[in-house]
């Protein structure tokens, strides 16, 4: 994949992107998303980002990274760098706009993986669009971040096609948050999360199946009673 690729993957994750790398934002107390209430039950993989400012544990984790001799210093380059690439202030543009999470939603996992969906429900919605709106415009690659509506939540995507598409999938009375194996798998995790994944089994395994320059072994070579139900 490009360097130009990578750089509009990874946008998907435009505020997510920054909570996961700086010491500031926050975490809410639930491996269970709020946003799996409107993700489709048949969704391959749901990453969700905890973005709450006001939570205590990435302040546990500036107290950890206080120890170390570099910890201050790599966390102001971590603000720097993304503050440099996306034109986007800190303090100013992006933690006003955070809301409680963001999760990535994979629709499938062709297309090399990149048919992603933001959703978020920002504390600022009119912040929100103003940080994407002005990261866009300091985005040379021509690539912008689309923002969709779906009830009270945002949708995020590089394109509409995959808006509109999640919305078709949006579910009429079942969701991820109804469906058994998540719930298995977010039961299993910590209260406490920062971040969480969920990736379904079958999904996974279709896709290694599917990979032929994926190498041979026992790895790779699962019998039918191997073969999990989800990855979290």
């Amino acid at each position: 994949r490009s360097s130009m690729q990578r750089v509009r993957f990874f946008r998907l994750a435009l505020i997510g992107a920054a909570a996961l790398a700086l010491a500031g934002c926050g975490a809410s107390d639930k491996a269970a998303s709020a946003g799996a209430e409107i993700v489709p039950a048949n969704a391959p993989a749901f990453v969700t980002i905890d973005s709450n400012a006001d939570s205590g544990q990435w302040r546990q984790i500036e107290k950890l990274l206080d120890k170390f001799p570099d910890g201050g210093q790599a966390t102001r380059f971590l603000r720097a760098s993304f503050e440099e690439d996306s034109k986007l202030d800190w303090e100013r543009d992006v933690k006003p706009a955070l809301g409680d999470e963001i999760g990535l939603v994979w629709l499938d996992f062709k297309n090399q993986g990149e048919n992603v969906v933001g959703v978020t429900k920002p504390k600022d919605e009119e912040k929100f669009r103003a940080a994407v709106r002005k990261g866009n415009a300091n985005d040379s690659s021509g690539d912008e971040l689309i923002v969709g509506e779906l009830d009270d939540w945002l949708l995020i995507s590089d394109s509409q096609a995959k808006i509109d598409r999640f919305k078709q999938q949006v579910p009429k009375g079942d969701s991820l948050a109804d469906d058994a194996i998540y719930k298995d798998a977010v039961a299993e995790l910590p209260d406490d999360s920062l971040v969480t994944v969920f990736a379904r089994g079958r999904d996974l395994l279709q896709v290694i199946d599917d990979t032929a320059l994926l190498p041979g072994g026992s790895l790779f070579q699962l019998q039918a009673g191997q073969r999990p139900e989800f990855i979290a």
